[in-house]
């Protein structure tokens, strides 16, 4: 951050490409953002019955926001930071740089909150899910929707239960409309009405398990031939559906908008870069000169070309010595030049005489 740079109207040309190209990025990033924030508010929404009372708005609406501000900001400053480094239009951004730069710093926390919010919710939504998993597992036999949602929810995710498997024994999930409530077979696992055994509902079944899927008498190995592993899956949902929400969607999320952080500082050192040159170059009353580019003006080893009067004055001195030797030397060309025509006229005289004289001998 010491080092110092001379950089002429070329450099600034160039600067302001890259500020171009890369704001224009941004922009581009902005659109992405915004797709991405319906996508993921649209997901929530269809797993809210599995979430419970997680709070499913701020990340999407961040993020719809978070779009915004790089679509509209970063477009714009493409436009700047082109125009900037042109000399026929960089005199009306000179005044604004600053307070532009200062803007793009609050643009860059903002984006480096929004990408510390997603790392964080990581937690709430796994807390969410084992909160909300067991509600809905008793909901399984009376609600289709929670029906449906948790057979989807164990075959997408492969997965079982909230934890695992077992969990299914303690939960009632059998219609009593598919139940034989006469038969003795089904009254040995009747506890306070409801039906309790160890049976998992299909959606639990591995497709990798190499014989057919054993989903009811899970525990009892002599109900079953050649029944001696489970067929069932061993993850729980609230970890496996836990990491597809992270792995999938919250941490991609986090490590784009940690990259467009990145870059935004980028664009915040091209652009103080080019806002010291182009405001030294026209303190030193030379707009298209080189000037001193830096990132902070106080820093001890550095110095601050649009602020420090000795070099201004240093600069000055030099101008007004070139320009007195230009001087001097024009009056000696001068003082030579009348010489010579002083020579000439001398000598014009000379032969003017002689020929008078040679004339009145004549006579």
């Amino acid at each position: 951050m010491c080092i110092k740079f001379r950089v002429g109207q070329r450099g600034r040309a160039r600067l302001g490409i890259a500020l171009g190209v890369v704001n224009g990025g941004l922009a581009v990033f902005g659109i992405i953002v915004i797709l991405v924030a319906v996508y993921i508010k649209v997901e929530i929404e269809k797993k809210m019955i599995l979430l419970g009372n997680y709070n499913k708005d701020p990340i999407p609406y961040f993020l719809i926001s978070l779009g915004c501000l790089h679509f509209f900001f970063h477009g714009f400053a493409a436009k700047v930071g082109v125009d900037s480094g042109d000399p026929e239009t960089s005199s009306r951004f000179k005044s604004i740089l600053l307070v532009f730069i200062w803007t793009l710093c609050a643009l860059s926390i903002v984006t480096m909150s929004l990408g510390i919010l997603c790392f964080a919710h990581r937690s709430k939504i796994r807390h969410a899910l084992d909160l909300q998993l067991p509600n809905v597992m008793k909901l399984y036999k009376s609600d289709a929707f929670a029906k449906t949602s948790i057979d989807r929810m164990q075959s997408r995710y492969k997965c079982c239960g909230t934890h695992n498997f077992k969990e299914w024994f303690k939960v009632s999930w059998i219609n009593d409309d598919f139940l034989d409530v006469d038969s003795a077979e089904t009254m040995r696992y009747l506890r306070h009405g409801n039906f309790y055994k160890d049976d998992v509902p299909w959606s639990c079944c591995d497709p990798a398990s190499p014989r057919p899927c054993v989903h009811h008498s899970v525990d009892d190995k002599t109900a079953h031939r050649h029944y001696s592993e489970v067929t069932l899956y061993r993850q729980g949902c609230a970890q496996a559906m836990g990491i597809y929400m992270t792995d999938a969607i919250l941490i991609p999320i986090s490590i784009a908008v940690f990259t467009a952080y990145g870059f935004e500082l980028i664009v915040l050192m091209l652009f103080r870069h080019l806002q010291t040159s182009m405001q030294s170059a026209f303190d030193e009353d030379d707009p298209e000169g080189i000037g001193d580019s830096f990132l902070i003006g106080s820093c001890p080893c550095a110095v601050e070309g649009a602020k420090n009067p000795t070099r201004i004055i240093h600069k000055k001195e030099q101008r007004d010595i070139e320009d007195y030797k230009r001087e001097k030397k024009e009056e000696k060309k001068e003082k030579k030049r009348e010489k010579e025509e002083e020579k000439k006229r001398k000598k014009k005289g000379k032969s003017s005489d002689s020929d008078s004289e040679s004339g009145s001998d004549s006579d």
